[in-house]
């Protein structure tokens, strides 16, 4: 496949989901997606990616390729160490052409994301969808990631579906909206995070400000009750 790819430049996407790649197939595969001209969407969902090697080889990867704009790592659990974060994390911060990054079920807490958001708010990412679904991030660290999308203005799609952020952290984002402080976010993915009456009123309110969101997903969350459906009713107008 490696071989195969030097002679194939006009190939778009390359989606390798669910195939145990791990770090010895990826290893492989690098040399032949650092200079790549046209692949813009590389899949590698499901593939074991995990350790210190996989990290660097990532890293590397997007240090040196320059057309990919979207990038799945999903289901690969190599954010268990802060080492392998800050690896992905450098790497990220050295691209200047990717826009979409899936991180969805790769293991990722508080001080994973905190990591990761320093990078977003200390370089100048071109990144604007970031998916962080089914990890295990709290309010502690949606705060740090917000704080760091403010600084960076570049976020406009976030996706913490899974994540049990609950009312604190929808207070946190509800106060962000409110104050207009994420002004290029338009859509926000807050599907079963543990939200209740009090986040989801704090949210709602929050629109009455806010100026820039046009997409707000909380379903499957608590369910809320006549107070907080009305404080949506009073919102609306």
């Amino acid at each position: 496949l490696r071989f195969a790819l030097h002679k194939m430049p006009s190939l778009q996407s390359l989606v390798l989901t669910g195939h145990t790649l791990g770090s010895a197939g990826l290893a492989e595969l690098a040399p032949a997606l650092y200079r790549n001209t046209s692949i813009k969407v590389l899949a590698l969902s499901g593939n074991v990616l995990c350790g210190i090697e996989s990290a660097r080889l990532l890293r590397d990867i997007l240090r040196h390729n320059t057309t990919m704009i979207a990038l799945d790592l999903s289901q690969n659990p190599f954010w268990g160490t802060a080492g392998d974060v800050e690896c992905i994390a450098d790497g990220l911060g050295g691209n200047s052409t990717l826009l979409k990054i899936d991180l969805s079920c790769c293991a990722l807490g508080d001080d994973g994301v905190s990591i990761l958001a320093q990078t977003l708010g200390s370089r100048n990412t071109t990144l604007q969808k970031l998916e962080l679904n089914s990890n295990s991030i709290t309010s502690t660290g949606v705060g740090v990631l917000l704080e760091a999308m403010e600084q960076s203005h570049h976020i406009t799609d976030l996706d913490l579906q899974g994540n049990p952020i609950r009312n604190e952290g929808a207070s946190l984002v509800a106060r962000f909206l409110g104050n207009n402080a994420l002004p290029f976010l338009k859509r926000l993915c807050l599907y079963d995070c543990g939200v209740g009456d009090d986040g989801f009123i704090a949210l709602v309110s929050a629109l009455e400000q806010n100026t820039s969101l046009v997409h707000l997903d909380l379903r499957n969350n608590c369910d809320f009750s006549e107070r907080a459906v009305s404080a949506l009713a009073e919102s609306l107008p």
